[in-house]
């Protein structure tokens, strides 16, 4: 009996990796693609979002064109007729002038995907090759036939 009571459910979940983002993982891109619709009709806008950042959570934290990516989620308004993936990658700029010279700020900047027409809007940008693939297997979550497949046909790449 000693052992059933030092049982901890919760732990042994997640030692077995049962967890809600190993069923987020599992998910079709075409079953997050039909939840993003309901949520989009039921005008649930933040849950929308937030399903985006559980299904997206992996690429947290990458490095992406000289930052950081520190939030991704899914844009889909119930009054439009779009659904984006909104990347936000956070970088450190070093101040070389004014009050706050020789201080690091923290900048943010936003890369878009359109899921319905595959397309970064960014690809008048140039950059590199890793960066490229970051975005590609981003776009190959959401859409699996995604064009970015050939991950240097569509993006501008440094050096070539």
């Amino acid at each position: 009996m000693k052992k059933a009571d030092n049982f901890d459910a919760g732990k042994w979940l997640v030692e077995n990796k049962l967890t809600n983002q190993s069923r987020l993982d599992e998910l079709s891109s075409n079953t997050f693609k039909s939840a993003i619709n309901v949520s989009k009709e039921r005008g649930t806008d933040r849950r929308t979002y937030k399903l985006g950042e559980l299904y997206l959570n992996q690429f947290i934290g990458k490095d992406l064109i000289g930052g950081k990516i520190t939030n991704i989620g899914v844009h889909s308004p119930q009054q439009s007729n779009y659904r984006n993936i909104a990347i936000e990658v956070t970088k450190s700029i070093y101040q070389d002038s004014g009050y706050n010279k020789g201080e690091n700020k923290l900048i943010k900047d936003y890369i878009y995907y359109d899921i319905d027409n595959d397309l970064f809007y960014m690809e008048s940008v140039e950059i590199d090759r890793k960066d490229a693939v970051v975005l590609a297997k981003i776009a190959l979550k959401i859409n699996p036939d995604s064009r970015y497949k050939e991950t240097g046909k569509y993006f501008k790449i440094k050096g070539y």
